[in-house]
């Protein structure tokens, strides 16, 4: 078997926003559903989404053969494993997609036809699912499927050394921007020489997987990118960590070893900015998220002592590090979280209520911040935080052995759905035992709690504009209203697509008016959730819209 890479282991009509007292209440759990899917092999879930049919869908990858809860035998070594499920987590069907060697699948998107986009790198030659020869070592490797998992085409991308896909997001001209890491040269599909060790590579295709443009960045050692966001104005946030000191297109100088490292750049690929955060230990960011209001959530773990851009010194081993930052890069908040052994968090979810979910998982015994004694070897993770990073509360789930989270899902009020690989049996809060080696497990549950402002008993406040906006879910007409409190000069309000693109900006200066109003005529625009911000000198706020 071969060595896999150590990084993959791991409404109504109106809207109102006002005054808003949260009152304390104790946590609530309730596990809803949980299911295994694998085969006698170790099987790796690294991506869960939604489906617009209101089913799920988790990708990753598998050596299993056609046996357990799958039913096609591997090609190669490891291949992509997709499974589909209906909402109480049975399965509808599986697929495989694999060559003659390792195929591992790490992204996961549901298109705007229907179908899926499945990615990852490969070290197959053409051969089984892939029409491609190999470009050197790993490349990038795509596979586009429609709603019912049957294979339409496939891509690969690489140069003559290895380059490996990490994150992508849909485009708003319905294309793709791949976020890759390289060590590649100018070669092959690669336009961009090697700066050092790995390079950050982003690759942006059309609908058919047709190349369009490519763009590397780097300084003079290793530098791994882990995702991509939309930016509010067109552009991309770019975020992974950094070995690099000041050098390539890296602006500063390293602060300890590893640094959470972001590049904003232009739709076109050009940098704008960049930024480094850390200390003076291990910083390494695993996740990125765009928040409503057009800020960031930037998450993975770190071993840093209070210094730099640390508050806190490391409770353990690892601990979980979030850092908020603006459109800017400057920081709002961060905080850590952990016990005693090693945290690593995997992903980041922001909910309604303007709150966030860390997942990934913990060695820590209880202690710290971790609430409850541990149930395996590792055990998921999940912790609740405000907007200003600090902790609401948390919860563990695992069986007797290794239990390791690597993708979440935020649904409507407190619901969520939870991926990982699992070696447990029956026990604890697994209620089946395992197939072969590691497994997916896939946990549903609901889980709330309050947000109070450090130990102090009384409640966070927080002050909010009234606004308005309607009818909801909305078809070609959307109204808009606001009311303006004294000390405003200007309101902005843009109006996002699905993918984060912008499709009208209206600016209204203010003039001694009380109130704003106005209508929107949308025509010829797709079905999703869309975002109406409004930017004032009381800040971003957001409202969410549904098209259906």
């Amino acid at each position: 078997m071969k060595f896999l890479p150590t990084f993959l282991l791991a409404t109504p009509f109106t809207v109102f926003l006002f005054l808003l007292h949260i009152p304390i209440q104790a946590q609530v759990f309730t596990p809803l559903w949980d299911v295994r899917f694998g085969g006698d092999g170790d099987d790796l879930p690294h991506c869960l989404l939604l489906t617009p049919d209101g089913n799920y869908a988790v990708g990753g990858f598998s050596c299993s053969q056609a046996n357990g809860d799958k039913s096609e035998n591997s090609q190669g070594d490891y291949d992509y494993w997709l499974a589909k499920t209906n909402p109480a987590g049975g399965k509808l069907w599986d697929k495989r997609f694999g060559g003659d060697d390792s195929d591992l699948q790490t992204c996961l998107l549901s298109t705007s036809d229907g179908g899926y986009l499945l990615g990852g790198s490969s070290l197959s030659d053409s051969s089984g699912d892939k029409s491609q020869h190999s470009r050197g070592a790993w490349d990038v490797w795509l596979v586009k499927t429609n709603n019912a998992g049957v294979k339409m085409w496939d891509k690969r991308f690489g140069g003559t050394q290895s380059d490996m896909l990490m994150d992508m997001v849909q485009t708003p001209d319905k294309g793709y921007l791949l976020g890759a890491i390289s060590l590649s040269g100018i070669a092959g599909d690669k336009t961009s020489s090697a700066q050092g060790g790995w390079d950050f590579w982003v690759i942006k295709i059309d609908s058919n997987g047709i190349k369009q443009w490519d763009k590397g960045y780097g300084g003079t050692s290793d530098d791994r990118l882990s995702g991509i966001q939309p930016a509010i104005d067109d552009g991309y946030l770019i975020a992974g960590w950094s070995f690099s000191d000041s050098s390539g297109h890296k602006s500063q100088v390293s602060k300890g070893k590893r640094d959470f490292w972001i590049i904003k750049i232009d739709s076109e690929g050009t940098k704008i900015w960049d930024q480094s955060y850390g200390g003076n230990g291990d910083d390494v960011l695993t996740r990125i998220r765009r928040t409503d209001d057009g800020n960031y959530f930037l998450g993975g773990y770190t071993t840093t002592s209070a210094n730099g851009d640390r508050s806190q010194t490391s409770q353990g081993g690892k601990d979980y590090w979030v850092v908020s930052v603006n459109a800017n890069g400057n920081v709002l908040c961060e905080k850590g979280f952990g016990g005693t052994a090693d945290d690593e968090l995997t992903d980041i979810q922001q909910l309604q209520d303007n709150t966030f979910r860390l997942s990934g998982y913990t060695f820590s015994p209880k202690g710290g911040d971790v609430s409850e004694d541990a149930r395996g070897a590792s055990d998921f993770w999940v912790v609740k935080t405000d907007s200003t990073c600090a902790k609401c509360c948390d919860k563990r789930l695992g069986g007797k052995l290794e239990d390791n989270a690597t993708a979440y899902l935020s649904l409507s009020g407190h619901e969520s759905v939870l991926t990982g690989y699992s070696r447990s049996d029956q026990g604890g809060d697994k209620s089946q035992n395992s197939r072969g080696g590691l497994d997916y497990w896939v946990y549903k549950f609901e889980m709330d709690c309050a947000c109070m402002v450090g130990n102090s008993p009384e409640p966070r406040v927080t002050v909010q504009l009234i606004v308005q906006a309607g009818p909801n879910p909305f078809s070609d007409h959307l109204r808009f209203w606001m009311e303006i409190p004294p000390g405003e000069d200007q309101v902005r309000v843009r109006l996002l697509n699905p993918w984060g693109a912008v499709l009208r900006t209206n600016i209204y200066e203010v003039q001694g008016r009380s109130q704003i109003e106005d209508d929107y005529l949308l025509t010829n625009i797709e079905t999703g959730i869309y975002l109406l911000t409004i930017e004032s000198a009381q800040g971003i706020q957001t409202i969410k819209l549904v098209k259906p």
